[in-house]
């Protein structure tokens, strides 16, 4: 009776001390636990390593990847670059760029033709005003000393002119023989006129002219160029002419009454028409 007795009491001293240490381990927050639990913390920790090691080294693959990327676009930006300038270049040398073209343009300009035109000899010279002495050997144009006003007239042959056009045109008289004095002669004056073809004869005399030009009574050497010539010029080879002529006279040739010379006398070998036509 007394062991049974002791045996409780001892029972019940283990039991309470039991719920003492449980209740301590509560209170300092460490787990009851029963087994070996060495082997699941090592798995967690390695678990844990590898998870933070994938985390590490997952940046560095991105930037690989980012790296390469990078370094085809450059390749693809250099190729695009080596493109536009070999197109650049390909289109100076074919002549499709600014220089090619420039190139083009400036062959394609033709280049002028310049011919010297001397006088048709028949049909140039000088006429009295009255008609009744025509002279073609030279080309007087003033008073003469046999009391005669006389006019000069000059013809030349465009004929190999048709269908060009002009650029530019030049009436030279050069070298002439000059006879003072002359101021009552006035201005000298230079007329386009049409009188046909064959030898020159009186009937020039009344065929109105054109005037294209009044110079100084003091003119000698003439280099006529302006816009009344070259037009007129070329309005005789639109017309079809195989002529043009020309008319020289002075404003008031009338106004001697002597016997003697006053005015220009030209010669023929001297005269001639620039022309420059495309």
């Amino acid at each position: 009776m007394k062991k049974k007795k002791m045996f409780i009491f001892l029972s019940m001293i283990i039991i309470i001390c039991l719920f003492g240490v449980a209740a301590s381990c509560n209170l300092c927050g460490v787990p009851i636990e029963i087994g070996d639990t060495s082997d699941t913390n090592t798995d967690t920790s390695e678990k844990d390593i590898s998870e933070s090691t994938r985390q590490t080294t997952s940046p560095t693959e991105d930037d690989g990847q980012q790296t390469e990327q990078t370094s085809q676009a450059d390749q693809e930006t250099t190729s695009d670059t080596d493109q536009e300038d070999s197109g650049e270049d390909g289109d100076g040398e074919d002549g499709d760029g600014e220089d090619g073209d420039g190139e083009d343009e400036m062959e394609d300009i033709p280049e002028p033709t310049i011919v010297t035109l001397s006088p048709v000899r028949d049909e140039t010279g000088c006429v009295s005003a009255d008609g009744s002495l025509v002279n073609r050997s030279e080309i007087l144009v003033g008073h003469s000393e046999n009391g005669n006003d006389y006019r000069g007239y000059i013809s030349f042959d465009i004929s190999d002119l048709s269908g060009k056009t002009i650029d530019f045109a030049s009436l030279k008289l050069q070298n002439p023989q000059i006879f003072e004095p002359r101021a009552p002669l006035r201005d000298f004056r230079i007329g386009i006129i049409e009188y046909g073809t064959g030898l020159l004869s009186s009937s020039v005399v009344g065929i109105p002219g054109t005037p294209i030009a009044s110079l100084p009574n003091t003119t000698s050497n003439v280099e006529l160029s302006n816009d009344k010539l070259i037009n007129g010029l070329q309005s005789s080879i639109n017309g079809g002419k195989i002529r043009f002529q020309i008319t020289l006279y002075w404003s008031s040739q009338e106004a001697y009454v002597d016997f003697a010379n006053h005015g220009n006398l030209y010669w023929k070998e001297n005269t001639s028409l620039l022309v420059t036509y495309f």
